[in-house]
């Protein structure tokens, strides 16, 4: 899986961007929070999926295999993302929940950078 994740991790923020172009303005999110989003959605949905089934076969038949999982997987992502949005901007918009969600990003992030995923055999 060299370079396959590249265009895989594009698509992830454009999604970002396009779902900051839908919010309602009143939740004023800025550019910089759609390109997290999209990361979001890459690191968090898409790249142990893409990693392990990419780990044993040619990438470009593997890719073509992989879209419909990582459609669902993108999906829900998204939905998941749109209810706490939802939650958060609407529902508890005087509540303060910033240290849940810098906590849970940083696990993210931690997961899909230290997480060594599928091993090599030869």
């Amino acid at each position: 899986m060299t370079r396959t994740w590249f265009p895989i991790y594009g698509l992830s923020l454009l999604m970002g961007v396009a779902l900051w172009l839908a919010a309602p303005s009143r939740w004023q999110i800025d550019p910089a929070q759609a390109l997290l989003f999209g990361s979001g959605l890459y690191f968090g949905a898409l790249h142990r999926y893409v990693r392990r089934g990419l780990a044993d076969e040619d990438e470009v038949s593997g890719l073509a295999r992989l879209i419909p999982g990582l459609v669902i997987r993108a999906a829900l992502f998204v939905g998941l993302a749109g209810l706490q949005a939802y939650l958060c901007f609407e529902v508890l918009s005087a509540a303060d929940v910033r240290s849940g969600f810098i906590l849970s990003g940083t696990w993210l992030a931690a997961w899909a950078v230290l997480d060594a995923g599928p091993k090599k055999t030869s």
